[in-house]
């Protein structure tokens, strides 16, 4: 009987799952710091995120890549490992307005947006402030302006660097003070060799120091098509890169908006196109997750977890819509910053920043 009895226990904790694990021993998505307040219609395939911005249409159709029918995706798997910590940083070109890139992937194992084990992962937490961002996983683009057009000796003019006075998780995050139209992006390009199946989905925090001024055109994100084997795009040129704009439209802020040139905008640049878009908080940091697909000609923005109808394409945009995607829609690389085109300077700030074959979610 004793003999039964030993086997019995046995049995049981052999087919018992192990503590804090679940069934399929999946990692539960890691969470980041939050922002007061929380988004009006948050996409329920994710955790809840926590924001104070808004997005003024999220009726849009479902996500487009990667998906099952009912528009639901879980976000991007979160394992222990990933190369590299994403610490030092380049040197700063002033001649060239450029930091060189070393050849690192992935980031920090730590980030505490949620990251680690993607194509790209960066809460710069093991950054120095003051210095640049880390130097294996960005190169610094358009430092010195337009004034560094021809000029060898011109000074860095718009700086990017670590910052811990406004960050979303942790306690450090990129600073960009700019631009002009040359510059400055801090871009990725060693992502793109995960990101390779033609899905592109990002996610990043951003902060500006002024929101309450309208304007034309500055450009904060950009996805690099050049097959060059530099950064995938050149500033100047707009038609290298597809960009996520700030842009006035008619409404009472400026809006989000999707460009290659100012001819090819998505939404319409006008009254009903900012009624189809958002922008940034005024306070805290705004959560932006966006996905493009070659196979789908796909591409598609969720602000604080909740699509944005206006900047999701297809849909084919109503008639008349100045929107026509790049073909083929490929990005090389990724691009943070502050562009001006035609408008205001001020300061942005980039945290939790990642990058993935699927999406990734707030948390």
């Amino acid at each position: 009987m004793k003999t039964l009895q030993v086997y019995a226990v046995a049995a049981l904790l052999i087919a018992s799952p192990g503590c804090g694990s679940s069934a399929s021993g999946t990692t539960p998505p890691g969470s980041g710091g939050g922002s007061d307040g929380s988004a009006s219609v948050p996409d329920s395939s994710l955790p809840e995120t926590s924001s104070s911005a808004p997005a003024r249409d999220a009726s849009g159709p479902p996500p487009t890549g990667g998906q099952d029918s009912s528009g639901s995706a879980p976000p991007a798997g979160q394992d222990a490992s990933t190369s590299g910590s994403g610490s030092g940083g380049g040197i700063v070109d002033a001649a060239q307005g450029t930091v060189d890139s070393g050849s690192g992937a992935g980031g920090d194992a730590t980030a505490s947006g949620g990251c680690a084990g993607l194509a790209l992962c960066d809460d710069f937490e093991s950054d120095t402030v003051g210095g640049p961002p880390s130097g294996s996983l960005w190169t610094l683009v358009g430092l010195a302006g337009c004034s560094g057009t021809g000029n060898p000796s011109a000074p860095v003019m718009y700086p990017i660097t670590i910052d811990g006075s406004q960050h979303h998780g942790g306690t450090k995050a990129a600073k960009v003070v700019g631009g002009d139209s040359c510059g400055p992006f801090m871009v990725n390009t060693s992502a793109f060799a995960t990101l390779s199946g033609g899905e592109v989905y990002g996610r990043y925090w951003m902060h500006l120091s002024d929101t309450a001024m309208t304007f034309d055109h500055a450009t904060f994100m950009a996805l690099g098509l050049l097959r060059d084997g530099g950064v995938g795009l050149s500033v100047g040129a707009q038609d290298s890169y597809i960009q996520l704009a700030s842009e006035g439209a008619g409404g009472a802020t400026n809006t989000f908006m999707w460009q290659t040139d100012d001819g090819n905008v998505l939404p319409e640049k006008n009254s009903m196109g900012a009624a189809e878009s958002t922008y940034v908080a005024a306070t805290g940091f705004t959560c932006v997750e966006f996905h493009t697909s070659l196979s789908g000609k796909a591409i598609e923005v969720w602000v604080n977890g909740a699509t944005v109808a206006g900047l999701t394409s297809p849909p084919v945009p109503p008639a008349g819509t100045q929107w026509t995607p790049p073909s083929p829609l490929a990005p090389t690389s990724f691009g943070l910053g502050w562009v001006l085109f035609s408008g205001e300077q001020l300061t942005a700030w980039y945290d939790d920043v990642a990058l993935s074959t699927t999406r990734i979610g707030c948390n």
